[in-house]
């Protein structure tokens, strides 16, 4: 009866174990890794998606042939149109909008300028070609399920719009936010088992059928975790995310030192008497210096504090409630002792020869304050999380090799009244701000600000930019 009981248990775990790596995924919801806004950032913010919606770019890059590049040009313009017409588009910018624009505007505009605006879109070689394709609102913040249907039908449909020896290529967030998932997700089917096998493995070859014990108690606890989230419907973020394999190596410890005391004492009760109390201090200050991060300004770590500690208190109770009932009577075999005479010895060692230990641990002591002063803060970029072969890396490198940088620069002016445009001071505002980040970095060359007075010239610039620019 313990045997069949002990197997339903362990395929109950691996069918909620596949479950749980089949439907994950990984969501980044809007502003999760932003501080608490100021009341005023938050009015600013606030004006800026009435204004403008919670869109997103998505840049569609094709790599063009040398020997065919007046053709390739032309089928970019064919798969920009094909791309305005996708039903998860708000609005596209590309060559074929360039170049509608230089027929509109060809006497009102210099050609420096005309020339400037084709650099945004054409790379000066004219060997890249990008498309800015801004994207309708998710259904709900954070949802991956509108850009995974355009990126989807783009790459199935796209490569037979564009040159035949041209290259497609996609960058922006929402290819990171897809690339993320579905990296997240293969490790979740294969990493993952492939963890929990290798640390049986171990197990079984140390305590033998003992090993199993602190196994399925941390696979119950992932197992818990997990539920508790999506019951809570909280999503695996980038921020709770990290709460399962914390819940998976801290319940794989305290289960295995809960089974070793069993096995050491020969019964559950006299296991759990000598370990319980270390283990439940180790757990509490673990738990409260974890939900220091509670108090965070940003919403993605009160998340992963949250999640982390409830994973840990799971763990707790899977390690006392779980694991002692599944660990067979005998006792510890002389290779799970191993470690702990190995230990001994170090120790040992150490204490016959205290000036050589004092000299080390100085040593050591001196290189790690060496290392703090060379402690560098990475930038908010999680290109990072990426290996550098990965295909949205190399679209995006290529992008900053062409363009100077592949990530837009979005800029809000506000206006108190009117028009934005029509007043002379904010006109003069706007092109300073443009001027003085310029003198700071290179901006590239897709902000264009129009000359006031060309723009008084001529009655057709008026005309087209006049909606530029209005503001509430």
């Amino acid at each position: 009866m313990r045997r069949l009981a002990l197997s339903l248990w362990v395929v109950g775990l691996g069918l909620a174990g596949w479950s749980i790596g089949t439907r994950l995924e990984v969501m980044n919801p809007t502003g999760q890794w932003e501080p608490t806004p100021t009341p005023e950032e938050q009015r600013r913010w606030s004006l800026a998606r009435e204004q403008f919606g919670d869109r997103e770019l998505v840049i569609v890059a094709v790599r063009l042939p040398p020997e065919s590049r007046r053709e390739a040009v032309a089928a970019v313009a064919r798969l920009e149109s094909w791309v305005a017409e996708q039903p998860e588009i708000v609005d596209v910018f590309g060559p074929r909008a360039v170049g509608r624009l230089d027929f509109e505007l060809r006497l009102p505009l210099r050609p420096d300028e005309m020339q400037r605006l084709q650099q945004a879109v054409l790379s000066p070689d004219g060997g890249l070609a990008r498309i800015f394709a801004a994207l309708v609102p998710p259904e709900a913040p954070g949802s991956l399920a509108h850009k995974e249907r355009f990126l989807s039908r783009v790459r199935g449909e796209a490569p037979a719009l564009i040159h035949e020896d041209s290259e497609l290529l996609l960058a922006g967030k929402p290819v990171l936010d897809i690339a993320l998932n579905q990296l997240v997700s293969r490790d979740a089917r294969l990493s993952v088992p492939l963890a929990l096998a290798g640390m049986l493995v171990i197990l079984v070859a140390i305590l033998g059928v003992a090993g199993l014990a602190p196994v399925l108690a941390v696979l119950a606890a992932v197992v818990l975790l997990a539920g508790a989230l999506g019951i809570a419907g909280v999503p695996i973020s980038t921020a709770t995310v990290v709460a399962l394999p914390i819940t998976a190596v801290v319940g794989l410890s305290y289960g295995l030192h809960t089974t070793m005391a069993v096995r050491r004492r020969g019964s559950a009760r006299a296991g759990l008497r000598l370990v319980r109390a270390p283990i439940t201090w180790a757990y509490a200050t673990t738990v409260f210096a974890l939900l220091g991060f509670a108090l965070s300004s940003m919403p993605a770590m009160r998340s992963f504090a949250w999640a982390t500690a409830f994973g840990m208190t799971v763990a707790l109770i899977t390690a006392f409630g779980v694991a002692p009932h599944l660990v067979p009577a005998g006792r510890t075999s002389g290779r799970a002792a191993a470690p702990g005479r190995a230990a001994f010895r170090l120790y040992a060692a150490a204490a016959r020869r205290p000036r050589l230990t004092l000299s080390l641990w100085a040593a050591v002591a001196v290189l790690g304050t060496a290392g703090t002063l060379r402690i560098t803060l990475e930038p908010n970029n999680y290109l990072g999380f990426f290996p550098p072969d990965h295909p949205a890396i190399v679209a995006h490198e290529e992008l900053d090799r062409a363009f100077g940088g592949s990530v837009p620069l979005f800029i809000l002016a506000v206006a108190d009244t009117g028009v934005a445009y029509d007043q002379a001071r904010v006109r003069e505002r706007l092109v300073g701000m443009v001027d003085a980040g310029a003198d700071i970095v290179d901006l590239g060359n897709a902000l264009l600000p129009v000359d006031p007075d060309t723009r008084r010239r001529e009655a057709l610039i008026q005309e087209l930019s006049a909606g530029w620019f209005e503001a509430a």
